[in-house]
């Protein structure tokens, strides 16, 4: 089991964001979705930092 597979097991993470994000209108599903875009760009966003950051090792 990943972590981002853990965190959506969390009862109190999940109802908790449920909670804050209903009165804008969101429901649950939209909220998982919401989240699995954020934690993909997080997961690009780490990537391409350490893609370049092992880049500039190399030309050095």
């Amino acid at each position: 089991m990943t972590q981002r597979e853990t965190l959506q097991h969390y009862w109190i993470f999940t109802d908790c964001l449920f909670e804050a994000w209903s009165s804008h209108g969101f429901t649950m599903e939209t909220l998982k979705s919401k989240m699995a875009s954020v934690i993909k760009r997080i997961y690009v966003r780490n990537n391409v930092r350490n893609f370049r950051a092992r880049s500039k090792i190399v030309e050095l």
